[in-house]
Order: structure tokens, then sequence, then C-alpha cells
């Protein structure tokens, strides 16, 4: 490490009370890679898992290189490369630490560096917050490797993708659902079973065709994720629904308690099925071979005419659901670079509709309910979403639109769109 990556120092994203600045001096050491085995780095590794360095959960592989210092009082710096952006901060970082005394040799022909070196020791909860969101990962390795015919073979695996996903989930959920019993837990269980298949399937084909783990369905970020989704999917429904009831749009009636099964479970099939498919297949290799703008127009529509089919369904409430959800729920994948929120708004959207309004969902009914929206039949469909749902309604429609541009807005103020983004 250079006396320049010393001295300049990019800031730290992340300021509180747990982030400390410390002057020390510390040797640059030219050409000084690695070091013996039980040395500096044995030394920061013992002092990392002992907890002595504050609660800086890094990745060891991110170690580049231990520069040494003497006088007596021995002490290692860890600089931590761009392999961290997009992952906790979005920026370089050093950390400094003391290991065993006498455990590093005095190195020769070394000069005095006088740093500012700030240690990041943020607690648990933050670290977790830090590496919830992160650059979306378009993957560059085996079909999607740079190079000749990349759009092709971009659209020709997601294709492939989708056929696979769709081939997994049909007849695996069918011999489930048929296995089970007809009571509703059981086929909640069966849907939910259904929901873990097509995760799954994309998890074997991302790591098979491109040679990664797909960070976008990351297991640490997923609570988070999806508590956060459900409870942005569930205010937003009834923010819109309470306009369209203050406005005289719709009556509703409470009936009480009701068995929740049948929609959480429907919730929950459509919000993966169809998050993973739009968003983590298409939208994600569609920005892969043609940028991120080419990737929002062609998932919106694809979302939207993936719903002209339903009941009530007419050319408008095809062009409401691709333009609202299209880029609200693309805008969540982007902003985060998880599907983990995406598929918690689109499952809380959906079971607030259907369970706790009682309203029709797309088209469909989502059983029992503890409340029932009827919209008047003097009123305009365009204006309540008709027979197809609310989420075809002008007051559904600004309420995503608004949400789905502010979260564009602060996913390109993260630089989530810009093609230098993480492709690994």
């Amino acid at each position: 490490m250079g006396h320049g990556n010393v001295r300049n120092l990019p800031r730290l994203c992340y300021a509180g009370p747990n982030v400390k600045r410390i002057h020390r001096r510390f040797r640059a050491v030219p050409g000084h890679n690695r070091l013996d085995d039980g040395s500096c780095e044995g030394g920061f590794r013992r002092h990392f898992r002992e907890g002595r360095v504050g609660r800086c959960r890094l990745p060891l592989r991110t170690i580049r290189r231990f520069d040494v210092s003497a006088d007596n009082r021995t002490s290692d710096v860890l600089h931590g490369s761009d392999d961290l952006q997009g992952t906790y901060c979005y920026c370089h970082l050093l950390i400094a630490c003391a290991p065993p005394a006498g455990a590093c040799r005095r190195p020769a022909n070394c000069r005095y560096v006088q740093s500012e070196i700030p240690v990041l020791m943020p607690p648990p909860s933050v670290m977790s917050t830090l590496d919830w969101g992160i650059q979306p990962v378009l993957g560059d390795q085996r079909i999607l490797r740079a190079g000749k015919w990349l759009p092709v073979r971009s659209l020709c695996w997601m294709v492939v993708m989708i056929f696979a996903i769709a081939l997994a989930f049909g007849p695996a959920m069918e011999a489930i659902s048929h296995s089970l019993p007809k009571q509703p837990v059981y086929q909640f269980l069966a849907k939910a079973s259904g929901a873990l298949i097509v995760l799954s399937t994309y998890w074997v084909l991302v790591r098979l065709g491109e040679r990664r783990v797909p960070s976008e369905l990351a297991l640490t970020s997923a609570p988070l994720g999806i508590l956060t989704g459900l409870a942005i999917g569930l205010i937003m429904f009834a923010v819109g629904m309470a306009i369209m009831i203050a406005s005289g749009l719709y009556d509703i009636t409470f009936h009480g308690p009701a068995s929740a099964w049948r929609g959480a479970g429907l919730a929950i099939e459509s919000g993966v099925l169809e998050e993973v498919i739009v968003r983590g297949v298409v939208l994600r290799l569609v920005w892969r071979a043609f940028g991120p703008a080419a990737a929002f127009i062609v998932s919106c529509l694809l979302f939207g005419l993936g719903h002209i089919a339903n009941p009530g369904a007419t050319l408008f409430t095809t062009a409401c659901v691709a333009i609202e959800a299209g880029i609200m729920l693309g805008s969540f994948y982007s902003l985060t670079g998880r599907l983990w929120v995406s598929i918690g708004v689109h499952a809380g959207w959906n079971f607030t509709q259907g369970y706790l309004f009682g309203a029709t969902v797309s088209g469909s009914d989502f059983g029992p309910s503890i409340a029932t929206s009827t919209a008047r039949s003097a009123i305009p469909s365009w204006l309540t979403g008709g027979k197809f749902g609310p989420e075809a309604s002008v007051p559904a429609f600004a309420v995503c639109t608004i949400v789905g541009a502010a979260v564009l807005w602060a996913a390109s103020r993260k630089g989530r769109f810009s093609q230098t983004a993480r492709t690994t």
C-alpha cells in the first residue's frame, strides 16, 4: 500500500459515536505484501476472532496487505479495498489494530508516515443495515461474461431461466397440492413449498450458469428486507384504499376474524414467483445486456402483459399494473440489490388487498377476509379498478407511482444505475 493511500483516505459513509479516530505513526513497507506465519496477519486474525478490534464484521478475503510499524509498539493496517463497495460502506476502509507485542519483526529500509486512521466499529444492527443495500449484481461470468454476443447470450439465458423455473414450479406444485389434505393450512404449506422451489431453482441456475452465489437472495438480508417490504406494501395499499373510501369510491363492510391461510399462501406464491421471474431474471439480465433504462421498460411491459388475461383485465388495467407496480417493484430491487424487499412489498400489498380489505386482487378472489370492499357501480372503473381490483384505480396508481419515483431517485443518488456497478 503506497503512502498516498494512507494519507488520502476516503471518508467513511457511516459516522456516529462508534467511529473513532486515532493518530499514530505507521511505517509503509514498499513491496511488502505478506508476512510469515504467526506474524502480524496471525495476530490480526486472532484479534478479529476475539472481538478485540471492535465489531467490524469485515470479510477476511478483503485483506490486501499488512504494513508494519516498529518502535516497540507494533500495529497492523488492514486495507479493505473496493471489494467492500456495495457490501457495507460503499467506500474504501482502513482499520488499525494492535497484535500481541513482539509479533512483528522490525522491517528494514522503512520510513514513517503520519496519518489519521478512522476505525469503524458499528454495532451488528448497523452492519446488517449496511449489508441490506448493495449495488445490483448483474453477473459477468460464464454465460454473462463480457465479449461478443453478450446481449444475445443474456436474452437466451433469460428465456432458459424462465422456462426452467416454470418447469420446476408447475409440476412440483401440482404434486404437492394433490398430496396434501385440502384444509387451508396444508394448502398454505403447499404454496410456501412452491415458493421455496422457485427460490432454490433460481439459486441453482445462477450458481451453475453464472458461477456466483446470488447475492440478491442473501439470507442475512432476508428478515429485514421481507419485513420492511411487508410493512411498505401494507401501508401503501391502506393509504390508497383510505383515499378511495373517503372519496366515496368504495364501500367497506367488516366481518370480523377470518382464516388467513389461503390469502397468505396466495400472497407468498405470487410475491416470490413473480418477483424472481420479473425482477430477478428479466430486469437483471436485460440490464446486463442493454442497461437499466431498457431493463425497466422490458420488465414493466412483461409484468403488465402477464396480467392481461386475468378476469376483468383491460388495456387500462394492464397499463396501470405495468407502470405503477413494474416501476415501483423494480425500483426496490435497484435500490437494495436484493429481491427481498420487492417480494415483501408484493406479498404485503396482495395480502392487505385480499384479506384485510376483502377486495379483488388482479381479478382473483383471495378467499376469506375480515372485511369486504366493493366499488360503487355508478363510479367509472378507471377510478375504482372495476372487476380487476383497486390496484388498477387512479388513487392506487398515484400512490405506487409516487413511491416508485422516490425510490428510483434514491437509487439514482446512490449510483445504482451506473454501468460500472458491481457485476461479480
